[in-house]
This record gives C-alpha cells, sequence and structure tokens, in this order.
C-alpha cells in the first residue's frame, strides 16, 4: 500500500465533509450514503477521494436498500442509514485515516473501544496515531479527535449536523471543496442532483 503523509489524509477528511456536507444540506430532500465506510472512499492518482456506492438513499426513505455486500458482523450500526449514522460512519473514518488502522480487526478487536481510552485524555492522543506517519500537526489532530468524540455519540440526537463539522473542519484545515475533490468528478454531483430531483 502506497503511503499517505498527513496532508494528505487532511485532503481526504475534508473530501469527505464536502461530500456529506452537499449530500446532506445542499440536497432536497436530503440524501444519506446507505453503507458509509472505507471500503466506498477511492482515491484518485493525485488523493482526492470519491464515495461510491450501490443506490443511495434520501433521508425520508422508508425502505432499506442493500448495497450488494454483508455488513459486517460487529458493526452497531442501524439497518437502514440515515444522516446521523452517516456522522457516526463520518467519525469511524476519521479514527481509521489517522491511525492507520480497520474498524475491525481479530487482533485489535472494535477500534472505537481501542480509541475511547485515548480520546479522553489529550497525553493519550498522540498514541491514535499511525506509527508510519512521519509528522503530524498537533491542532489539527486535537480538533480531528474532538470531532470524532462528538460523531460517535451512543444518542444520535448529541451527534453534530455535517454542516457543523465542516465549518469546524474548514478553520483549521483551509482546504476548499476545489482543493479536496477531483474537479473533473461532475458527473458524480449531477447524478446526486437528479437523484434529489426524482426523490422528491
Amino acid at each position: 500500500m502506497e503511503h499517505l503523509n498527513w496532508s494528505a489524509r487532511m485532503r481526504i477528511i475534508m473530501a469527505i465533509a464536502h461530500c456529506l456536507q452537499y449530500m446532506h444540506h445542499d440536497l432536497n430532500p436530503p440524501v444519506a450514503h446507505s453503507n458509509l465506510n472505507s471500503h466506498n472512499i477511492f482515491l484518485t492518482d493525485d488523493y482526492a477521494a470519491t464515495m461510491a456506492e450501490i443506490s443511495f438513499l434520501p433521508q425520508d426513505s422508508s425502505k432499506s436498500k442493500s448495497s450488494g455486500d454483508n455488513e459486517s458482523a460487529h458493526s452497531t450500526l442501524p439497518p437502514l442509514a440515515d444522516v446521523k449514522t452517516n456522522v457516526y460512519c463520518f467519525g469511524i473514518l476519521l479514527l481509521e485515516i489517522i491511525s492507520g488502522k480497520l474498524q475491525y480487526l481479530e487482533e485489535q478487536g472494535s477500534l472505537e473501544k481501542l480509541a475511547a481510552e485515548y480520546l479522553n485524555d489529550k497525553r493519550s492522543i498522540g498514541y491514535l496515531i499511525d506509527p508510519t506517519l512521519k509528522s503530524f500537526k498537533n491542532n489539527e489532530l486535537d480538533l480531528i479527535c474532538e470531532i470524532i468524540q462528538e460523531c460517535i455519540q451512543p444518542d444520535p440526537r448529541q451527534r453534530p449536523k455535517m454542516k457543523d463539522i465542516t465549518s469546524k473542519l474548514r478553520e483549521m484545515i483551509a482546504i476548499s471543496p476545489d482543493q479536496a475533490t477531483l474537479r473533473l468528478s461532475l458527473l458524480w454531483w449531477a447524478e446526486l442532483k437528479i437523484l434529489s430531483v426524482e426523490a422528491t
């Protein structure tokens, strides 16, 4: 696997955040990604992150649609994703990106449980970092850990909105949507707009 430095990982985080904000707040009705996880995040040659999925679920959809993959036996997510579930999944993605670990491995168990002991103690946060990273920015790491804690709140009502998360990230990580995403991928945005119209 190709090594990603801290800047590349921040660009990936911002791209996912901007995409989710667009889906949750700019589309009418809002659209939730039905299976948001690291397996559905793809990188271009220049490390722009794109989100892939067989089906997108409108926020007010009453039926669950399968993405074709069996959900992990260790997943704690409800079968029908909504915007609050997306926020939770975004928190897990942040954990994976900064730690270089998958959400669940037999030898480590759940990444959420592994990280819980470090997130509440700033002196221990460094233990979460991927050891292959040669450098990282402490202020950005502190912010990301704060956002992770907010996103993975057990009570969905306590989780923040993606527009608030993106705004908080942009205050520290100055990466615009154009800088974060593949500028040639206009078709993806057009398809989301079509889905939004069809859902109304």
